[in-house]
């Protein structure tokens, strides 16, 4: 059975970047592509917990321990939070990026 919660959260990351290319869809990239988005040597093995747990698959999909579809409702969350961190952050300039990290801190208050 899909995760509902998957469409809604892949609808809104589409918007949120209209008028550019929409580089994920649901999770799925090719190594290709994630070498040349990432020449900075950003890997998915880099998204882990405090527990130092990976979120993400080495493809950069969903996955607790870099299993895919692995984790609890809310680590899943969590992963695909970081699975649209990786996918598109690397377009975004600094300010952008400082942007986002505000958008996240309304969430700590």
């Amino acid at each position: 059975m899909k995760d509902k919660a998957q469409g809604p959260f892949a609808e809104a990351a589409a918007q949120m970047h209209k008028g550019f290319p929409v580089l994920v869809k649901n999770g799925v990239q090719d190594r290709a592509q994630l070498e040349r988005l990432y020449p900075e040597g950003i890997t998915a093995k880099q998204f882990v917990t405090r527990a130092n747990e990976r979120v993400l698959t080495d493809d950069g999909e969903q996955g607790m321990h870099g299993k895919q579809g692995i984790g609890s409702t809310t680590e899943r969350h969590q992963g695909q939070v970081a699975a649209a961190i990786y996918a598109n952050c690397a377009q975004l300039d600094k300010r952008q990026l400082d942007e986002i990290i505000e958008w996240v801190r309304l969430y700590k208050k």
